[in-house]
């Protein structure tokens, strides 16, 4: 359920489902802090350009940033579990 309450809405403000300049002005903001925009970034750039450095360093920055966000906090909510 929480996957649900939290994909859903990164996705749809992100850029994977239109290109940033078609997306409204607070949209856009919203798209900036959202790390499944660097993501599908990096798939679309992989699809049309082959494979461009920055692109898929921007992508593969966001994603060990979100997987070290998730493994702390998975650890600690698995440290305050065992705890108990």
């Amino acid at each position: 359920m929480i996957n649900l309450l939290t994909t859903f809405p990164l996705q749809f403000l992100s850029t994977a489902v239109m290109p940033k300049s078609f997306l409204p002005n607070w949209m856009q903001t919203a798209a900036i802090y959202d790390p499944v925009s660097y993501v599908a970034d990096g798939f679309h750039s992989l699809m049309i350009y082959a494979f461009e450095w920055a692109t898929m360093g921007q992508t593969f920055l966001a994603i060990a940033v979100v997987g070290v966000i998730t493994l702390l906090s998975i650890t600690a909510m698995f440290r305050r579990a065992v705890t108990r």
